[in-house]
């Protein structure tokens, strides 16, 4: 059963924090973002930052920020470049990038220390949080997250391609997001008229197929290799979910991140693709639920 969660029924807030990576501009940067805390006991957990991957936005929670909420406040936000969020021309949307974004995020909302939720690349940053700004996490949730050196899927590959990269300005949003969901979810039954909607609304926005492309050139950083070598460092209490039908990251990175990652827990869940918290919600709610309520 898929909980029947709209984005739309959460009030969004907006702030403005510093572009740190728009030499180009001094304009605050607009922030989408939403804040749920269905939380019951007077002792507050520490609050969980929700981050989204390429081509999504606060919508890919729809399903997690309601039960969640129950245990830990909930923030989930809008990417730069993604969403509602702004998309500022010139600015710079490197892995690097959205992750000095997060922890200008944090700074305006003073929020002291977070558990990282992350699917793909949110998965990424998150894992970039924890290396770059360690005392700033408290645990880390890694859905499928985007972390090696891989083959990038043929719809990013031809968005740094110039030439192969210019029918996607001229696509229809559904038309891109009906091409690309397929190659997410495993179970197609799910790609629902709701769920395409979700998906490409944000695209019909001002600037982002813009944003995407320049994300899309700069995905894999050019010190990845560094950053690879770093991943056995991080000492913070890791759950790393998988879909066993994954056909974006291999499911072999699953396991090699999980053996690199000292104090991690692995789940891999059968018949699900590269978003777990879309397709098996239940099963990811469960999952993280239980790893936070654990002793710190």
């Amino acid at each position: 059963m898929i909980l029947k969660i709209k984005m739309k029924d959460y009030k969004k807030k907006y702030i403005d924090i510093s572009d740190s990576m728009n030499k180009e501009s001094e304009n605050p940067l607009k922030v989408s973002y939403i804040f749920q805390d269905n939380t019951e006991s007077k002792k507050k957990n520490c609050p969980i930052i929700l981050i989204h991957g390429l081509f999504a936005s606060i919508f890919s929670w729809r399903n997690n920020v309601d039960v969640l909420s129950r245990h830990n406040p909930i923030y989930a936000l809008d990417l730069k470049g993604h969403g509602n969020s702004d998309k500022p021309k010139n600015s710079d949307y490197s892995p690097m990038a959205l992750t000095l974004f997060i922890r200008e995020f944090m700074n305006y909302l003073e929020i002291k220390k977070a558990v990282f939720v992350g699917n793909s690349l949110g998965g990424g940053i998150s894992l970039l949080m924890a290396l770059k700004f360690p005392s700033l996490v408290s645990k880390l949730v890694l859905l499928a997250p985007a972390c090696y050196k891989q083959s990038l899927p043929s719809y990013i590959r031809k968005l740094k391609n110039p030439l192969l990269r210019i029918p996607f300005y001229f696509f229809s949003s559904k038309s891109i997001i009906q091409q690309v969901l397929p190659r997410v979810y495993f179970d197609n039954r799910l790609i629902t008229e709701e769920v395409i909607n979700g998906y490409s609304a944000p695209l019909n926005l001002k600037g982002t197929k813009s944003a995407f492309v320049a994300l899309a050139k700069g995905l894999i950083p050019s010190d990845i290799d560094d950053i690879e070598k770093q991943v056995p460092t991080i000492k913070h209490k890791t759950l790393i979910i998988w879909g066993e039908e994954d056909r974006i990251i291999p499911l072999a990175l699953a396991k090699r991140l999980h053996q690199e990652i000292s104090h991690s827990t692995l789940h891999i869940i059968p018949q699900c693709g590269h978003a777990p918290q879309e397709e098996k919600p239940e099963i990811v709610n469960s999952l993280v639920t239980d790893f936070l309520k654990k002793e710190s």
